[in-house]
């Protein structure tokens, strides 16, 4: 993975970026999500990758923070963020429905046996609603009038979010 951070990655290796955007309902304060990413190459930034993919007006107040990374067997890397923009984008975006964020329930194999794309979501909105209070500059940028309403829609659905094993989280939730 340092060879990933420091520039010189293996040819081998495919890195991706991924951005969670994050926005509230427009009929309420439901938290709705989607995806979008891109292969990144030697030499690229990865949080230009990811601010690229953002939905930012000019002077508005915006986050975008680095989440979370996971590894494929597949030589691939993916770099996860998510981002919270005045700016709502609607189209493509999934109501939020999740079992929780899933852990591989041993402390030393950090990775989950089964990861879904709700799991990476909902680690990144419980990241986001605990930065949101304890990081600076997100509170800051969180105390935004015309972004209060996505942040409280992160912090109500963070407070929902339970940690387990994949197995134990799906019981009864089909799949």
């Amino acid at each position: 993975m340092s060879d990933v951070l420091n520039g010189s990655r293996h040819p081998a290796h495919r890195v991706t970026v991924e951005v969670i955007h994050l926005h509230p309902d427009p009929d309420g304060g439901a938290l709705r999500w989607r995806l979008s990413s891109r292969t990144i190459t030697t030499g690229d930034d990865p949080d230009q990758a990811a601010l690229g993919q953002m939905h930012l007006p000019a002077g508005g107040s915006g986050v975008c923070h680095s989440t979370s990374w996971r590894w494929e067997p597949t030589d691939h890397v993916i770099l996860t963020y998510a981002t919270v923009s005045p700016t709502p984008d609607h189209d493509g975006t999934k109501a939020f429905v999740s079992t929780g964020v899933v852990t591989s329930g041993d402390p030393l194999r950090p990775r989950p046996p089964l990861l879904h794309e709700h799991h990476v979501v909902a680690h990144a909105i419980q990241h986001l609603a605990d930065l949101a209070r304890r990081d600076p500059g997100i509170c800051n940028a969180a105390s935004h009038p015309e972004v209060r309403h996505v942040w409280d829609a992160i912090s109500r659905t963070a407070g929902t979010l339970g940690t387990s094993v994949h197995e134990r989280a799906h019981t009864g939730v089909p799949r």
